[in-house]
């Protein structure tokens, strides 16, 4: 899979959070966490129970709620989170640590999430065509292999 990402919000949304470890000697060390919310459209219908489960302020607007409500979520129940949510949603989280792109869209696919592989490698993503039609490397092409062909149709 392709390492380098584009996607279509430029003011990426970091969550992070310190954990406390062991080293092989049992000394505690803290360990920071980083998340960043690379892409994010739609609404958590749950938002409420998920705050009271997270720990999240429920004063907070609702565009830094939900970023936190993903953040959080992804720290606590990581691929497991969709299970937890509902609503109408599509995303992208960053995991520094791991270095990994989780995206994740709601389970009836109500919020669309599209992704593109350009010819050097890079993955574009997000939740519309047309920012990732606007990113460099997109190639408008036709893909012969979708479409279905009859000739009988045409007759």
């Amino acid at each position: 899979m392709a390492q380098d990402t584009a996607h279509e919000d430029p003011t990426d949304k970091t969550g992070s959070s310190d954990k406390a470890s062991q080293n092989k000697d049992g000394d505690k060390r803290e360990v920071k966490q980083m998340i960043i919310v690379k892409t994010y459209r739609g609404h958590i219908r749950n938002w409420e129970e998920l705050c009271e489960r997270l720990g999240i302020d429920l004063t907070l607007s609702r565009e830094e709620r939900e970023h936190e409500i993903l953040i959080k979520a992804y720290q606590t129940w990581g691929c497991e989170m969709a299970d937890h949510m509902h609503g109408m949603f599509a995303f992208a989280l960053w995991d520094e640590e791991e270095q990994k792109l989780f995206c994740l869209r709601d389970q009836f696919g109500t919020k669309p999430f599209y992704y593109y592989e350009t010819a050097d490698g890079k993955l574009l993503y997000g939740t519309t065509i047309r920012k990732i039609m606007e990113q460099p490397g997109f190639v408008k092409e036709l893909n012969e292999d979708c479409l279905l062909y009859t000739s009988d149709a045409a007759d």
